[in-house]
């Protein structure tokens, strides 16, 4: 599985112009603004730690390390994502 950081914390009153695609300004900054909380949470902070705390054995990788394991370029965006937040590649099974 892929775990993609808590990156945005929406909330009731921003979803309608977000699943609309129409984001004022006043709307983006609340929106960025909820970023560091959710980075904050320990799911973020920590995945591996906070999936064995719920159960599960688990194997995290870099995707730009696999990418790089297998002798593959890493695509543009991968790194570009990367490098604003931590991505994850995960394999795990519950216990």
């Amino acid at each position: 599985m892929a775990l993609e950081p808590a990156a945005w914390t929406v909330t009731e009153q921003d979803l309608p112009d977000i699943t609309r695609i129409v984001v004022g300004r006043e709307t983006l900054n609340r929106v960025l603004a909820q970023r560091g909380v959710a980075q904050a949470d320990s799911s973020t902070a920590d995945p591996s730690a906070w999936l064995r705390e719920r159960g599960w054995h688990v194997q995290l990788d870099d995707p730009i390390e696999r990418f790089r394991a297998y002798g593959r370029a890493v695509p543009p965006a991968t790194m570009a994502a990367n490098q604003v937040m931590r991505r994850w590649l995960a394999a795990g099974e519950r216990v």
